[in-house]
């Protein structure tokens, strides 16, 4: 049985690991437990996790508010994982599906994400999940 509930504190581990492993952010632990709290506590983040039993935590989907001068305000997927051993289970589409029901109750016009290009069965995914690959471009980052 999946349960989908919003993240507490003590799933910090689990995301923290779902980081390392299916997303290849190894983040440290205190740090992910800092911004998990953080995020519980703003109302324009929602984290989700998928529970299987109480305490094994198969995946979880990150989302806040992205609002632009350009566009109706949406909000922003900044992750979604699933340890590998409970893929093809329905749980992303579980995850993704509940996430879209906050993001509606809460107003948003839509919902973006960006994946990475070599990430070709979570663009899969997306597209059955109705998503509409808009353009390609490249993420830059500087450290400061």
């Amino acid at each position: 049985m999946i349960t989908i509930r919003r993240a507490e504190v003590r799933d910090a581990a689990a995301i923290q690991l779902l980081n390392r492993e299916c997303l290849g952010y190894d983040y440290p632990l205190k740090k992910t437990r800092e911004k998990l709290a953080a995020a519980i506590e703003d109302p324009g983040q929602c984290v989700l996790v998928a529970e299987l039993d109480p305490d094994v935590i198969a995946g979880y989907i990150h989302l806040e508010d992205y609002d632009t001068l350009y566009f109706d305000p949406m909000k922003n997927i900044l992750g979604i994982a699933v340890f590998m051993e409970f893929r093809r289970r329905g749980i992303a589409t579980r995850l993704l599906t509940e996430a879209e029901e906050w993001a509606a109750e809460t107003g948003a016009s839509g919902i973006r994400l960006v994946s990475g290009y070599d990430r070709e069965d979570a663009h899969a995914f997306y597209e059955r999940m109705g998503y509409i690959n808009r353009k390609l471009q490249k993420n830059y980052i500087k450290k400061i």
